[in-house]
């Protein structure tokens, strides 16, 4: 778990596969300068879910909910928004370590500035083809809907998207500032992990 500063945030998707007991969890930073504000966050996080990523994504996978920890420089505090809505964007699904990729810009170059998202099973099989292209128009789309779910969580009132820095250096924690996000970007290839398939 990353170490906090005072006034950061790590917020989470909770996405659920249909038969498969465990969850999986897509992670989110920001910035917030009161625990209404990380609270308010991670309740636009779900909304646009709903608004936006569900028509994206398969109807296997379900939105369970939207947690998080913010820490106000003295007190951690836990944040949740529960929602319990499947996606509504086709049938089938792909293998659990098959996952959409999105990355997290910012306005500054370097791997310190580089994020990424992770998002497992949400595709349907047809979206994709046997080299692991997403179909071009379900590309365009989803950027439209990552678009729509930045500029809703650039809206929220004192918090912000953000990539969280926790460098540690002979036990002391980095105090690099967060990084304000600027954009995602939807990539058009899945991101396989080379590792055994749970449960196999």
């Amino acid at each position: 778990m990353i170490s906090l500063k005072s006034g950061e945030a790590i917020l989470r998707w909770v996405l659920q596969q249909a038969d498969d007991d465990q969850p999986y969890n897509v992670t989110l930073g920001a910035t917030a300068d009161s625990v209404s504000a990380a609270s308010d966050f991670a309740g636009v996080m779900a909304s646009s879910w709903h608004d936006n990523l569900r028509s994206s994504t398969t109807t296997q996978l379900t939105l369970v909910t939207v947690e998080g920890i913010y820490f106000d420089g003295t007190h951690e505090h836990s944040v949740a928004h529960d929602l319990g809505e499947a996606g509504t964007g086709g049938t089938g699904v792909l293998p659990s370590n098959c996952a959409l990729l999105v990355s997290k810009v910012t306005d500054f170059a370097g791997r310190k500035y580089r994020g990424r998202m992770y998002w497992p099973s949400m595709l349907a099989e047809g979206n994709v083809d046997i080299n692991g292209v997403i179909d071009g128009a379900v590309v365009t789309a989803l950027q439209g809907h990552f678009d729509d779910l930045f500029a809703d969580l650039d809206a929220v009132s004192g918090a912000s998207p953000a990539l969280l820095h926790d460098k540690v250096t002979d036990d002391v924690i980095d105090d690099t500032p967060a990084t304000l996000l600027s954009s995602f970007i939807v990539k058009p290839k899945i991101a396989t992990q080379r590792r055994r398939l749970r449960g196999t």
